[in-house]
Parts: C-alpha cells; sequence; structure tokens
C-alpha cells in the first residue's frame, strides 16, 4: 500500500501537493499546548514594556497665616533695631492725600496710639504665601510702596483699595516666632525698613540685604 504522501503526490498537480504539505505546517498548535522555546522571549519583552505608575506627587504645603492677620485687633509696630515705632508723617493733618501721599515713618518721638497701631485684614493665599493689607488705625489709610528716596522705593499709605500695591506678607524671624517679623511687599518684593536704620526717627523704605535686625518689626499680641 502506498503511503498519504505518495498518494496525495499522485492524486494532485505537483504545485497543489505543495501547498497542502505547506498548509499542514501551518497548522497552530491546541489552546492547551505548552509554548514553545520561541515564544517566551516575546512574553519577556512584552513584560519590560509595561507601563511604569506614574509616581502622584505629594499636596503643597498650605501656607501659615501669622496670627495678627484677620483678628479684627490693632497691633503696635515697632522697629526692633531702633525702637522706632511705625506710624505715617501728617497722619492728623489734612493736607496728606492719594495725590501727596503721607510717607511712613519709624518714629518714636511724640508718638500716641493709635497712630502707632495697624490692622492686617483681608488675607488671601498667593504664591504660596498669605497676603493682607496693612491698615492704619488712626488715620484709615494702608501702606503702600511710593515714589524714591535715597535711590529706593519708599513706603506710604493711600486710601485703602484691592490692588495689588496693598498686598504685604509677613515673614517670622529666623526662630518661626511671628511676634518678630519683616513685612514684603508684594509688587516690589522687598521689606519694610527705616531708610538708615540708626535712630528711632526716620523715614521707611523698602529693601532686603538679608537678616539685619532693622528689617524687622515687632507686632504686639
Amino acid at each position: 500500500m502506498k503511503s498519504l504522501r505518495t498518494t496525495i503526490k499522485i492524486g494532485l498537480p505537483t504545485g497543489l501537493s505543495a501547498l497542502v504539505l505547506a498548509g499542514a505546517l501551518l497548522i497552530p498548535a491546541s489552546a492547551g499546548a505548552e509554548p514553545g522555546p520561541a515564544a517566551q522571549p516575546v512574553r519577556a519583552a512584552q513584560a519590560r514594556q509595561a507601563p511604569t505608575p506614574v509616581p502622584v506627587p505629594p499636596p503643597a504645603p498650605v501656607a501659615e497665616t501669622p496670627p495678627f492677620v484677620d483678628d479684627g485687633r490693632r497691633h503696635v509696630v515697632e522697629n526692633v533695631k531702633t525702637n522706632g515705632y511705625l506710624i505715617h508723617f501728617g497722619y492728623s493733618n489734612p493736607a496728606c492725600n492719594d495725590f501727596d501721599p503721607c510717607l511712613v515713618l519709624a518714629w518714636e518721638a511724640g508718638v500716641i496710639p493709635p497712630a502707632n497701631e495697624w490692622f492686617f485684614e483681608e488675607g488671601q493665599t498667593r504664591r504660596g504665601h498669605v497676603w493682607f493689607r496693612m491698615r492704619n488705625a488712626k488715620s484709615n489709610k494702608c501702606a503702600v510702596p511710593g515714589g524714591w528716596a535715597e535711590g529706593l522705593p519708599s513706603v506710604v499709605v493711600k486710601t485703602c483699595g484691592s490692588s495689588d500695591e496693598f498686598l504685604w506678607r509677613a515673614e517670622p524671624d529666623r526662630t518661626g516666632d511671628w511676634r518678630t517679623v519683616k513685612f514684603v511687599s508684594y509688587t516690589t518684593s522687598d521689606a519694610i525698613r527705616p531708610v538708615y536704620g540708626n535712630s528711632p526717627n526716620e523715614y521707611t523704605v523698602l529693601h532686603d540685604d538679608g537678616y539685619t535686625p532693622n528689617f524687622y518689626w515687632s507686632v504686639s499680641r
């Protein structure tokens, strides 16, 4: 009896019999069969290409609100270096106005409360800090950056508004004690200090040269 291969070869044209044999070789293995050696590298490559989980960043730290902001109280502000109180010149002079604003001073002589007292109000969070207005308790006007004096921006008061020039933040001393702070302007990024920092009766300017004491102000509780 002739073999099956011989029978196919005899019964079919030469080209067709070759196709039948080739098709037989391409029949897939059964579903339950183990993968051959060639399949194992493919699966390993697929495992290596699996997407890596994206790490979730930690939440941004919440800006700390100074304890004197929006507490509804008046606070005496005094310079640590010169002991001059933060007031503004002409605080009882009606000629002082928004077109010719009063200078803010670090003054000691003849200061009577509430001229040296301030409200810190309308706190809002921006740039990772809490910003607020500084309103003088006697004149009801707010501190803003002013014109130039001694090559630096001065500090003046105007009728309180909501624009960025009225915004300040407090920076505690290096121990983190909020009773002694710098006052930093939102629009200039500089801090208030007496212009020379040598005597108790000086006007104030905006600058920052680090952690020298004349940049710091004590804030009463």
